[in-house]
């Protein structure tokens, strides 16, 4: 009898251990080992509906940029980071000049660098990692708030999320631990996700690590594979992009864009840098070369940017826009309406104006 007892009890533990287990299996998540050499040039062009417009960023001596770091679009605004400058430039739609946020020193919502910036309806924020602040303004550079955070956390980058603010960290250890990402809420509480263990000896990647499409957020980080979404303050694996066994051609995945079907994560290698697009319904995908041809007219190619509300921001610079349609400036073209909207852009214009922007209505 007590044998039977104890074979009983066993049994229930053995049942109580195989649930817990099962209850803390993460889900399978998709892989795929794309083959590089196995690519479609087309496939970026052909999610391209239309040219919406080509915006010509006013020239001022107030306003000069030295380079576009990153865009950000948000109501009738268009924000420009320029890091060299230490400037938030601030644009209408039309391109005309609006305001700036140029604020250096110690005191109350001045900086001594901007490590990242980023919008949220009516107001810009940007991170210092230098003073250790994270400070808010509206549109017009007035200070609104300011609060030091980088004494319990870290971040390279940030982002808004239905209206919150979230601290992407690459693989830096805080004091608050281990994590990849952060969020403080209104009462200073800060939440964590994505905890890591070492930090990857790879090379930091240069583009934007994030992209938002209505809801969710992805994410990628330094030397991982696996790309990241964030929804409802839950974070989880979407897919897992590897390389193919004994390929010495290395690649990272350095950038990321994202629309609401497809992800368009940017593989850079010593060969060149090339475009997975991933449909996020069928698990199929295309690669392409990352410089795109889009802008023909000029003769040059052009390396894929940035996805805002399912439109491609493509960002040029004077002098290389100016170069290249020097070159090519009797060269055929087919797409006459970009063709005259080039020309009357160049009455104007020269290689010391500020960069053009091109906005693709994208599938």
């Amino acid at each position: 009898m007590n044998n039977f007892k104890l074979l009983i009890s066993l049994s229930f533990l053995f049942l109580l251990l195989a649930c817990t287990k099962k209850r803390t299996t993460k889900p399978s998540v998709k892989t795929i080992i794309p083959d590089i050499e196995n690519i479609n040039n087309e496939a970026i062009s052909s999610r391209i509906k239309s040219l919406d417009k080509v915006i010509v960023l006013e020239t001022k001596p107030e306003c000069l940029i030295s380079k576009i770091d990153k865009i950000e679009v948000c109501g009738n605004f268009i924000y420009i980071l320029d890091i060299e400058l230490k400037t938030v430039f601030i644009f209408s739609q039309d391109g005309n000049f609006l305001y700036k946020i140029h604020n250096i020193g110690k005191g109350p919502g001045e900086f001594l660098s901007i490590t990242d910036m980023t919008v949220n309806k009516n107001e810009v924020t940007i991170i210092d990692i230098l003073t250790q602040k994270k400070i808010n303004y509206d549109t017009t550079g007035k200070l609104k708030n300011e609060l030091r955070v980088f004494n319990e956390i870290w971040a390279m980058n940030i982002f808004y999320l239905n209206d919150e603010l979230f601290y992407l960290n690459d693989y830096s250890k805080s004091n608050s631990g281990r994590y990849r990402l952060f969020c403080i809420n209104e009462e200073k509480k800060i939440d964590t996700f994505l905890s890591f263990d070492e930090e990857p000896d790879a090379i930091l990647t240069d583009g934007y690590k994030y992209s938002t499409i209505r809801d969710k957020a992805s994410l990628i980080f330094t030397g991982c594979d696996t790309i990241f979404t964030i929804k409802n303050k839950v974070a989880s694996p979407l897919l897992v992009v590897s390389q193919q066994a004994g390929d010495k051609k290395k690649f990272k995945i350095s950038s990321i864009n994202e629309t609401d079907k497809e992800l368009f994560l940017t593989l850079s290698r010593d060969q060149g840098d090339y475009v997975l697009i991933y449909n996020k319904n069928s698990g199929e995908y295309e690669i392409a070369k990352a410089l795109t041809e889009l802008l023909k007219y000029n003769g040059r190619k052009i390396h894929f940017k940035r996805i805002i509300n399912q439109k491609l921001y493509q960002y040029v610079s004077a002098d290389l826009f100016c170069r290249n349609y020097n070159i090519n400036k009797n060269n055929k073209m087919t797409n006459i309406p970009l063709k005259q909207r080039v020309d009357k852009i160049m009455h104007n214009y020269n290689s010391d104006s500020n960069p053009v922007v091109f906005v693709y209505d994208i599938q």
